[in-house]
Order: C-alpha cells, then sequence, then structure tokens
C-alpha cells in the first residue's frame, strides 16, 4: 500500500498524464512495486528527442540483423575476373569492431571496369557475422595465393574469379 501512494503522489507531483499512469492489477500484476520510481524527464522537449532516438537505434539494429550482404549497391551478378584496387580497414583494437572493405575492378565480359565493394566483419561481438566474415577473408586469400598477408595492401593488384549470386551471395575462387 505504501508503495502503490508513492507512485500516485509521484504521477501528480511530475504531472504525469493519466493515460500514462498504471492501472493496479497492471502495476501488481508487473510487480512494479519492487522498482524504484521512475525518473522524469524536466522537459517534454527532450523526453521526445530521447524517444526519437531510442526508436532510430533500434531500427538501426533491425537492418543490422537483417542479414545485408556487405555489397555495394548494383554489384553485378554473375561470374567475373575481378582485380583488387583497394582496400580499408575501419575500426580497430582487439577489443573494438572491425570491419574490412576491399574494392574490387572487373576485367572481363559486360561489366568490365566497372568497381564494386564488399565489406565483411574481422571483429564483432556478433560471433556469426566475425566467422562469417573472417570465412570470406580466408577464401580471398586462399583465392589471391597471399596466405598469411602483413598488410591489406599485400593484396592489391592481386586477380581472382568472384562470383555473385542473388540475394548478394559472393564466393571468391583462384583463376
Amino acid at each position: 500500500m505504501t508503495q502503490a501512494a508513492a507512485w500516485a503522489s509521484h504521477y501528480q507531483q511530475t504531472a504525469t498524464e493519466k493515460k500514462w499512469w498504471k492501472h493496479l492489477h497492471t502495476w501488481l500484476a508487473e510487480e512494479r512495486y519492487l522498482e524504484d520510481l521512475p525518473e522524469p524527464y524536466e522537459n517534454p522537449k527532450e523526453a521526445a528527442i530521447a524517444r526519437a532516438r531510442e526508436n532510430s537505434l533500434r531500427k538501426t539494429d533491425k537492418s543490422k540483423e537483417s542479414g545485408k550482404s556487405g555489397l555495394s549497391p548494383k554489384t553485378p551478378v554473375g561470374r567475373h575476373t575481378v582485380n583488387i584496387v583497394g582496400t580499408d580497414v575501419t575500426g580497430g583494437g582487439w577489443t573494438q569492431e572491425s570491419e574490412l572493405q576491399i574494392k574490387f575492378r572487373i576485367e572481363d565480359g559486360d561489366h568490365e571496369g566497372k568497381e564494386f565493394s564488399h565489406s565483411f566483419k574481422l571483429m564483432s561481438a556478433d560471433e556469426s557475422a566475425q566467422d562469417q566474415g573472417l570465412a570470406t577473408f580466408r577464401q580471398i586469400r586462399e583465392a589471391t595465393g597471399v596466405l598469411e598477408p602483413e598488410d591489406t595492401s599485400d593484396l592489391h593488384d592481386k586477380t581472382l574469379l568472384a562470383t555473385v549470386r542473388a540475394m548478394g551471395r559472393i564466393e571468391y575462387a583462384p583463376l
């Protein structure tokens, strides 16, 4: 009873709209009486900004979970002889997320001269993404013959076969 009275008093003191008050049966069922009183926002504008930020973070997390392939847009589907024209590592350190982006130029067929890139995780809190990224990197190293590069620039000017499939799936093989 003491907690219920404290919550009701809190709602009144903070001028919380009635639509945000917990009904007694919900408050009891959710065991809210075990929780501390909520911290009110001093400024309604700050509350709206915080909600918008929280919602955008949720959307960002969902888009990352959706299985984005890491290929640049409009990468042509098919088998291509490609040359590695650049690499870029983002993030860093052994405790941070890091991603490798490899830039390719197609050297044959209808798409000759077209460039695309493929990004994948080398280090990630998401173990599955990291495993997939390391498998891709191993495939590229085996396809280029550079099994133990000292630097990503060791991969530059190496030619290999890239098979791009629908839904952004890609496989690398030696020529």
